[in-house]
């Protein structure tokens, strides 16, 4: 202790700063907690401050919706990666989805349908528009003999046919009858047949008949002739066509084949193999009817109008993405269509088509006609029919109890493929806006 003193008083001074030193430390322990303390609440009082501005700052994400119209899917949120990236592919994939459902709506409304005259050379092609009027004047001599020749390949195409004509089977009747008859009395004196042997004869013919008329139901799946088309008729009676009437045309002809391919769909087994008459479904198409259209003059060519307004507007009335308006009063499923209304996405036509079904088998037909393209059955009407009668003029259904069918369709015909061909009258009828200009281009601009 002694000689530490004797330090100190040696080196006052150093020993001076050595006590302040020692007693410097508990004191700055201290005071520096007291400020760790002050700088941790500032620090968490403007880390707070921060999270509530960034809580104040909000953005909405929307998913728009699918079906116009309908409610968009919002969310309100603070901005962050995450989230902005999420909604990012959801849009995205909503947005690939529609186009891929779009597309293959168009694919199956376009399936099989040929355009007449496409195949030909410019100059003698008729939609939308033909290159003169020399042009249009001889395309239109060509259509009244191609419109009823195109009809005829869809009565071969969909295995439609008639029974043997009358004529041509009294001539086969009356042949076998005399070599009956010359079978029977050759070589004896009596010329003269027995009541039994008349009697035998008879019961041969009847049966040959009944077999001839199975033999012809057997090369084909439904009866039906060139005058179950009540629009076609004999088209070299009348004037020539207009440009618009030929469009007519051409639309009846898809639909008329439709409703055949409607019409073989139910007569085809699971195997895929079509059904002969007497054992198909639909035995007989009397008459598939459409009103034809004046879209120059404003109305149906029959003179029977829709007389309906459902609040789609006219001609260019709202865009592909407004919300389409609907009529329930016209139809269950709310579409109408021109004159009544337009809409810039798709036509409405409607048809009626009168048949022989059996009456156990009625549901098939129905199931058919809603997997072919897009046609609805809006009414059916159901009255008797008598196959006894229709035996005896050569229309052989088989053992199926048979009734008549009325039936309403509703046949949809989306625009964004139909409108190329439209002629320019038949566009602004159905409200089809013309299509936007390609953007012009700097030819000194390199393309790529």
């Amino acid at each position: 202790m002694k000689s530490f003193l004797d330090w100190a008083k040696s080196n006052l001074i150093v020993a001076i700063l050595l006590i302040l030193t020692i007693l410097a430390i508990p004191a700055m322990i201290y005071f520096s907690g007291k400020w760790n303390a002050s700088v941790r609440k500032s620090v968490e009082e403007e880390g707070q401050k921060g999270m509530r501005e960034l809580s104040s700052i909000s953005s909405t994400y929307e998913v728009p919706p699918v079906v116009p119209g309908a409610a968009a899917v919002t969310v309100s949120t603070p901005p962050n990666k995450a989230t902005t990236e999420f909604v990012r592919n959801i849009r995205k994939s909503l947005t690939e989805q529609t186009e891929a459902v779009r597309g293959k709506a168009i694919e199956s409304n376009q399936r099989g349908k040929s355009v007449l005259f496409q195949d030909e050379p410019a100059a003698d092609r008729v939609f939308p528009a033909p290159v003169s009027k020399s042009a249009e004047l001889r395309i239109a001599k060509a259509m009244v003999k191609r419109w009823p020749a195109e009809h005829e390949a869809l009565l071969e195409k969909f295995h439609v046919g008639q029974p043997p004509s009358p004529e041509s089977l009294a001539g086969e009747l009356q042949r076998m009858r005399d070599r009956e008859r010359n079978a029977i009395i050759e070589g004896r004196v009596e010329q003269t047949l027995t009541a039994e042997e008349r009697e035998t004869i008879s019961e041969a013919l009847q049966h040959a008949r009944t077999q001839r008329y199975r033999d012809n139901a057997s090369r084909f799946t439904v009866y039906g002739n060139m005058s179950m088309f009540e629009a076609v008729g004999d088209p070299s009676d009348g004037p020539l066509p207009t440009v618009e009437t030929m469009w007519d045309w051409q639309h009846m002809l898809w639909i008329h084949s439709d409703i055949l391919q409607a019409v073989l769909t139910a007569n085809t087994d699971s195997r895929g193999t079509w059904t002969p008459v007497f054992q198909a479904p639909v035995k007989r198409i009397l008459s598939i009817q459409i009103d034809p259209r004046d879209y120059v003059g404003g109305g149906s060519s029959s003179g029977a109008l829709p007389g309906r307004d459902d609040g789609m507007g006219g001609p260019g009335g709202q865009g592909a993405s407004a919300p389409l308006g609907q009529d329930y009063a016209a139809a269950h499923t709310g579409r109408a269509g021109w004159p009544g209304a337009t809409n810039p996405v798709y036509d409405v036509r409607d048809v009626t088509v009168e048949l022989i079904v059996a009456s156990d088998r009625v549901p098939d037909l129905l199931d058919a006609i809603a997997r072919t393209n897009f046609m609805t059955v809006t009414d059916l009407d159901l009255e008797k029919a008598d196959a006894y009668d229709a035996l005896r003029q050569g229309f052989d259904y088989g053992t199926d109890h048979v009734v008549k069918a009325t039936v309403q369709i509703e046949t949809v015909w989306i625009h964004a493929w139909t409108k190329e061909f439209m002629p320019p009258a038949v566009r602004t009828a159905l409200g089809v806006p013309e299509d936007p200009a390609e953007p012009a281009t700097d030819p000194s601009m390199p393309t790529e």
